[in-house]
């Protein structure tokens, strides 16, 4: 009996350590880039704008992460759903500077 109980803890531990899909970390990022391209829409900067390119970056970004974790690498999935994130953050940021009168 205490074998089993031995292989039930090591098989409850190994079933622990599986990593979750990092799903609030794509929704995290999703939301961030529907941010960014809502306030780049909304003033209409051009195509050639760094913002512009850095939401485009975001963008790809995301699509890596969803292959990822349409591949079950959910670790990779994770980095790159918080690299969107931190993408699209970056364009907004870069926007409002853009966007920003004169001092």
């Amino acid at each position: 009996m205490t074998n089993v109980l031995k292989i039930f803890v090591i098989a409850l531990f190994l079933f622990s350590c599986v990593a979750n899909p990092p799903i609030q970390q794509m929704s995290d990022a999703r939301q961030a880039i529907k941010a960014t391209q809502k306030e780049i829409i909304k003033s209409q900067v051009d195509r050639q704008d760094k913002s512009y390119k850095l939401l485009s970056q975001a963008q790809q970004i995301l699509k890596q992460a969803k292959k990822s974790l349409d591949d079950e690498d959910y670790e990779m999935a994770e980095k790159l759903a918080m690299d969107a994130k931190k993408m699209a953050q970056l364009s907004l940021q870069q926007l409002k500077q853009f966007l920003a009168p004169p001092e």
